[in-house]
């Protein structure tokens, strides 16, 4: 190579380099377009959600943004909040998580809604969290089972809930301190409030990380769920914390850290086993990666701390098995869907319209004909179908799951647009293994005949992640120009996520949007536990009849891990068979009073004691006699009609 060639040869390699730069410009935004196009596709299979108002607010607020005036006001703001120091870190974390469990306790109080457990989940999770909480993860067979079998529990070879017991676990702490059963739940939501501002600033921010606070409490069944003793809190605030205990072990490698991986890990697999496989895997493929070319010694001390760490739980989960099914390996919750509710276990089942329910209670039976078009529907062939396609069940329309994920996730449908753009933004390996726990979750539900508008919420960080991402990859469009593109969009999201929260949402309704947060909160079973059932004499034993809507099941003891130890004992009226009960009653608690009790008409009737009832049989009164008119003495109605209730 002579003198006088180098200067061309070396002009040329940088014309080179800025070529491929400008190639590569050009293919980035292509991508970027090419993805918003699937955006914009993702949110017409969706459906628009937002009324105009709230639409051109988010509109105004997003053009206001881009003034440059406000524009630089906000990147001076946001500059101040991206990078503070650790200690900053952890000092708004708390005040956000605290923050964000003073604001939903306040708006359960303000929309008037009940806390207490009502739904069947809700009483399902807290009688196994009495249980677990008096040192049981079961009790002995009751003898007169038949008389409490309901939904989601066991009365056979045990009473106990069918539900994993890692969310019981959770909030076993509000029962020995002796709180209502809503507090743990709220604990447990700033808990999530506090350590998603901690990941999400890390992985993108600490914009981001207040922004996604803010678009937490701005979805409603966040807030619905904030209250309740369910297992979707537990599973999420778990979820976290394996991100975070992976987040820290990956910076050194420290065994301390793998130990608490894998009691998260153990932990989430006896809360909500599906959904801890959905964070487990991401995760697990990271940690290989990250051990690839160590030593055979980490490798296996790594192992060993995750087992070791998981261990103790999945050794509760065996235990449970083996005395509730009698066999290590079928979980309750297994044992319970294969008698009432055949078909419904995970996987791929062939549907055999001849099926029937093995429960005797005919709001069982009810039930399982309700869920027959659901397990029709789940065949290899309906997948995409059931994604992107509105279906008509039982007279019913059911929202494709693509629907469900963003109303679940969302503040709004508009914000899809945003989700594959975020993708782009996935090259930093910490982000994909968070972004992964998605589509993990995705796959998983695949083989669950039911896709309920609750369940995603355990995936929201990784929805809001990919979205934040989006707001910073859609400034790539034209870079000269990308913070007029990304701080509008990200005052966007945050505009969306405010006019969603229940305060200012009620004055834009959209159609078919429920007025208040919550399940059941005006509904017959409500009415019944909040005024007419407060007005017995106690101790006393209810007789419930069907209750005609399946969702309204009120034949659950959530006070006492032992229906016996209860103040008012409910049970179902099984007609002729109630002979047993008065008897039972009469013999070993004769202090109880009966009443007989119908949802149906909001009807309570006072049966009178025990003894006396026993008595009647004893001298020959017919059964059907003592619950159709009673005895003047003691057949007053305690609540004539419905208005009174």
């Amino acid at each position: 190579m002579t003198l006088e060639s180098r200067p061309l040869q070396a002009q040329t390699s940088q014309d080179k380099a800025d070529i491929n730069l400008k190639g590569e410009a050009r293919s980035s935004r292509f991508w970027i377009r090419f993805l918003a196009i699937v955006g914009l596709a993702l949110w017409f299979f969706a459906g628009h959600d937002m009324p105009e108002l709230r639409g051109l607010i988010v509109l105004c607020a997003i053009g206001a943004a881009a003034l440059p005036p406000v524009n630089w006001g906000l990147a001076t703001v946001f500059k101040k909040l991206e990078a503070p120091s650790a200690a900053t870190v952890r000092k708004i974390a708390v005040a956000l998580g605290a923050l964000a469990a003073f604001y939903l306790v306040a708006n359960a109080t303000l929309q008037g809604r009940d806390l207490s457990p009502r739904t069947e989940d809700e009483c399902s999770y807290v009688l196994g969290t009495l249980m677990l909480a008096h040192g049981h993860l079961w009790m002995p067979m009751h003898p007169l089972a038949d008389f409490f079998e309901s939904f989601f529990i066991l009365v056979r070879p045990v009473y106990c809930s069918i539900y994993f017991p890692g969310a019981a676990l959770t909030f076993v702490p509000g029962v020995w301190l002796g709180w209502q059963s809503y507090v743990m739940p709220l604990i447990l939501s700033g808990s999530v409030a506090a350590l998603l501002y901690r990941i999400i600033a890390e992985l993108i921010d600490g914009v981001a990380g207040i922004v996604a606070v803010v678009w937490l409490v701005s979805l409603a069944q966040f807030r619905t769920l904030s209250v309740m003793e369910m297992s979707h809190l537990p599973m999420l605030l778990l979820g976290l914390l394996m991100i975070w205990a992976w987040l820290c072990w990956r910076k050194k490698q420290r065994f301390g850290w793998a130990a608490l991986l894998g009691v998260f890990g153990g932990w989430a697999a006896i809360t909500r086993p599906a959904d801890a496989v959905a964070y487990a895997l991401p995760i697990g493929v990271a940690v290989v990666l990250a051990l690839r070319g160590q030593p055979m010694q980490r490798w296996i001390a790594t192992g060993a701390l995750l087992v070791a760490g998981a261990a103790p739980f999945l050794a509760m989960q065996l235990d449970l098995d083996l005395h509730a099914t009698g066999h290590l390996l079928q979980t309750p919750y297994t044992r319970s869907l294969g008698i009432d509710e055949p078909g419904a276990e995970f996987g791929i089942h062939a549907y055999d319209p001849a099926t029937q329910s093995g429960s005797s209670l005919p709001e069982k039976r009810d039930y399982y004909a309700w869920c027959r078009p659901f397990l029709a529907e789940h065949q290899w062939n309906n997948f995409l179908r059931r994604w992107f396609v509105r279906r008509d069940n039982q007279g019913g329309l059911h929202d494709p799951y693509l629907r469900v994920l963003a109303d679940a996730t969302l503040p709004g449908r508009v914000l899809l647009i945003l989700l594959p753009l975020g993708v782009l933004g996935l090259m930093d390996r910490r982000r994909w293994v968070l972004a992964a726990t998605l589509p993990a979750f995705c796959v998983v539900y695949l083989f669950n005949p039911f896709f309920l508008q609750h369940y995603p919420i355990v995936v929201l960080p990784a929805v809001m992640l990919v979205v934040l991402l989006g707001c910073t990859v859609a400034g790539g469009l034209v870079p000269r120009w990308s913070r007029y593109i990304q701080i509008p969009l990200t005052i966007g999201v945050l505009g969306v996520a405010t006019t969603a929260l229940w305060e200012i949402r009620q004055f834009m309704p959209a159609p078919g949007q429920l007025a208040h947060d919550g399940w059941l909160e005006e509904s017959a079973l409500a009415s019944m536990n909040q005024k007419t059932l407060k007005r017995l004499k106690l101790p006393a034993v209810v007789l419930f009849s069907p209750p005609g809507d399946f969702f309204q099941e009120p034949v659950y003891n959530i006070e006492q891990p032992w229906p016996d130890d209860e103040a008012i004992i409910r049970a179902h009226d099984l007609g002729p068979r109630d002979a047993e009960i008065i008897r039972y009653y009469a013999e070993h608690q004769p202090r109880r009073i009966f009443y007989r009790a119908s949802l149906q008409s909001n009807d309570l009737r006072e049966l009178g004691p025990a003894p006396f009832l026993r008595d009647e049989l004893d001298h020959g009164k017919s059964i059907e006699s003592i619950l159709g008119t009673g005895d003047p003495r003691r057949g007053a109605a305690v609540v004539p009609d419905r208005r009174d209730g």
